[in-house]
């Protein structure tokens, strides 16, 4: 019981307390990687003589798609968990969400997939990373494994993967 006398439920603070963060992360999250997009697209486009970046690297690809990812988790997936947090907290219904609608299992799917990608693309990176140094250490070169181009084939693959991995439980597939 609260000081004035008022029952308080604290599920109420925890809801509100999750659509701010939801919000924050959304809105700094959609803005700061899709800043890193355009950059790294701008760079892409210039001449090599007036480019910050001189060459694109593994490393460049990897970092644009953990952008894509992370902007599609911020910019598709989070808003609808802010819209589930407000109509719990309005305590409405209007979809069916207690009895599974399809936004619901659309949302899942998108916010499953873009993760997904985003934690393969963390783990290549540090694969990347780990033989470029072990590769380097051994012979100043850097690793022929991954190349700007096999690096785009491994980015594609992930995001196959990502939706395979997604596709049954989309379709309700048991």
């Amino acid at each position: 019981m609260c000081p004035n006398g008022t029952i308080h439920d604290t599920s109420t603070g925890f809801l509100v307390f999750g659509m701010v963060v939801t919000c924050t992360v959304s809105a700094l999250g959609s803005i700061g990687n899709l800043l890193t997009l355009c950059t790294i697209i701008h760079q892409c486009c210039l001449p090599k003589s007036m480019r910050s970046i001189d060459n694109i690297t593994a490393d460049t690809v990897l970092i644009f798609n953990l952008a894509l990812a992370d902007f599609f988790y911020s910019f598709i997936s989070l808003p609808p968990i802010f819209i589930t947090y407000l109509f719990e907290h309005l305590n409405i219904d209007p979809w069916g969400f207690q009895h599974g609608c399809t936004i619901c299992t659309i949302t899942a799917f998108l916010c499953y997939t873009t993760a997904i990608a985003e934690w393969t693309t963390l783990g290549v990176m540090a694969i990347e990373r780990c033989t470029s140094i072990y590769k380097f250490r051994q012979s100043n070169r850097r690793s022929k494994l991954f190349t700007p181009t096999r690096t785009i084939f491994i980015c594609c693959a992930i995001w196959v993967a990502a939706i395979s991995a997604q596709i049954g439980p989309l379709l309700d597939v048991r």
